[in-house]
């Protein structure tokens, strides 16, 4: 799959089953339709219980990420914000999609009905992204996206659908702190130390805290984070892998391209000619 960048237009669609996805932020929104498993899904620093049925919008640059013990199998769409938001105009659901993970929930449960009909726009939206620049594409995929959107705010504005909450999450402020904190300050030369001391917390403190994101520690989580904001640099952006890996906090383009190509495999430049391709 090849990560869509903000701004362009672009959306994915795919099927995956992964015990834990690390928590982690992109500039894409992602819609995500559980079919099966167990575990908890984390969005805004709130955790949700996962379930068949169960549909999560994780929003733009939002820490999101999901843990469980065995295999959950879902589909995930991720798309820029600015294709729905053209096609939502002035209509009143644009503002409502600001409040999710605030003062609506991220996850709603669908009965039966919703998620066969989610499913069914998942596999349109699948579709389409397979289609080699199809007319009216654009719209089209826009259109299948809001439907998808529209069910997800009726469900939480109502309490229609089986078992469907307004209930906001369980929060888990201490997490909340420190992920916050790592989300804002990562392009900048920071470590556990850094980070416990800017938080009144020990080190060991921080470390604890790391064990609850999937299993990354420190390093892991912040080499992540940088790595994933390269990618959209260098997809977003004509800057040099070198500038790219400055801004993304790395401390020379050496560390920076050592470890791009342990994440993907090839260098930051043989990515960004592969992704121009595509």
């Amino acid at each position: 799959m090849v990560r869509p960048a903000a701004g362009d237009g672009r959306v994915c669609a795919y099927d995956t089953a992964v015990t834990v996805v690390p928590i982690h932020f992109h500039a894409m929104a992602e819609l995500t339709l559980i079919h099966e498993g167990e575990g908890s899904v984390r969005i805004a620093g709130r955790q949700y219980p996962v379930a068949a049925g169960l549909l999560a919008f994780a929003p733009p640059n939002v820490l999101h990420g999901h843990f469980g013990e065995q295999p959950v199998r879902k589909t995930v769409c991720m798309f820029d914000m600015a294709l729905v938001e053209r096609a939502l105009g002035g209509d009143p659901v644009r503002g409502h999609l600001n409040t999710i993970g605030n003062t609506l929930p991220a996850v709603v449960r669908l009965d039966s009905e919703d998620a066969s009909t989610v499913g069914t726009l998942f596999d349109e939206i699948r579709d389409e992204c397979d289609r080699p620049t199809p007319l009216g594409g654009g719209v089209l995929m826009a259109a299948l996206i809001v439907q998808v959107l529209v069910t997800f705010l009726r469900r939480t504005t109502t309490g229609a659908g089986d078992g469907s909450t307004a209930d906001l999450g369980e929060p888990d402020d201490e997490l909340t702190r420190v992920l916050s904190y790592v989300q804002e300050h990562f392009t900048r030369p920071i470590n556990r130390a850094t980070v416990a001391r800017a938080l009144g917390m020990r080190p060991e403190s921080v470390s604890r805290v790391f064990s609850q994101t999937g299993g990354e520690n420190f390093s892991a989580f912040l080499q992540h984070l940088r790595v994933g904001h390269a990618v959209e640099l260098l997809q977003g952006t004509k800057l040099s892998a070198t500038d790219i890996g400055r801004l993304s906090g790395f401390e020379s383009y050496r560390t920076f391209a050592r470890a791009f190509r342990a994440a993907f495999a090839m260098s930051p430049g043989a990515y960004r000619d592969q992704f121009s391709q595509d």
